[in-house]
């Protein structure tokens, strides 16, 4: 009688020990699941501001898009330096963004960080990195722009009335604009990124 105990007793572990693996197997695929609608949601964010930066890029070569003279004087001085530091600050803030990110490439085994092999992390890195140096890229166009405003002005400067190509209009802004789009779009899909290498990620 306590062999045919111990035998019901054996299957009643092994039941539950198999119970406990399939539960165990779901979850995982939950968080697979997850972490793919996270890359796939990265790449959507990627397609619409690239989308965005380009119809920006060219929007100022519409015929009806032409770069106005601005009187050129204190207020429009500080302007055009108020805008400079303004994308100064954002192109740290990327720099910093892309530092934190890359270096999930460079944790120890025992932490958390992006695994090559791993599909939906590479995804999702890849679009973080993209979009954060196409902000850096958007801050040095900028500038030489704005330079080049400044050596246009310099050379048709009128003493009587100084003006300056308008540095706000479409024509230049969009590069400021763009700037701010690609930076903060990547720094949310660094963060899904983030969240996939250290909340998702079967263990």
């Amino acid at each position: 009688m306590s062999n045919a105990d111990s035998s019901y007793g054996e299957q009643l572990e092994q039941q539950r020990a198999s119970l406990s693996e399939v539960a165990k197997g779901k979850s995982l695929t939950l968080r697979q699941r997850w972490r793919w609608i996270l890359a796939i949601a990265s790449a959507v964010v990627l397609a619409i501001v690239l989308s965005y930066a380009v119809y920006n890029y060219f929007y100022p070569y519409f015929p009806e898009n032409i770069i106005d003279d601005k009187p050129f004087n204190e207020l429009t001085k500080a302007g055009i330096e108020l805008k400079l530091e303004q994308s100064r600050s954002l192109f740290q803030l990327a720099l910093l963004s892309v530092g934190a990110l890359w270096g999930l490439l460079l944790t120890k085994k025992d932490e958390a960080g992006i695994v090559l092999a791993d599909h939906p992390e590479i995804c999702m890195f890849v679009c973080a990195s993209f979009l954060l140096m196409l902000s850096l890229i958007c801050h040095t166009f900028y500038l030489q722009k704005i330079t080049n405003v400044y050596s246009l002005a310099g050379q048709l400067y009128e003493k009587e009335a100084p003006s300056i190509p308008d540095v706000f209009g479409p024509n230049i802004n969009y590069l400021f604009v763009s700037q701010c789009w690609f930076l903060v779009s990547g720094v949310i899909v660094a963060l899904l990124t983030f969240i996939s290498a250290h909340k998702l990620k079967e263990k």
